[in-house]
C-alpha cells in the first residue's frame, strides 16, 4: 500500500558493491558483496 503513494523515481547510481568489482576486477558482484546471498 506504500508503493501507492510514492512518486514515480528512476535511477542510475552506480552502487558501492559495482564500485569495488571495479576496483578489485572481480567478474561477478557476488565476490565482492559482505553479506551472503546463497539459498536466498
Amino acid at each position: 500500500s506504500a508503493l501507492a503513494i510514492m512518486p514515480q523515481a528512476s535511477g542510475a547510481a552506480l552502487g558501492f558493491d559495482r564500485l569495488v568489482m571495479l576496483a578489485t576486477g572481480a567478474m561477478r558482484v557476488e565476490d565482492v558483496m559482505w553479506t551472503p546471498m546463497a539459498g536466498l
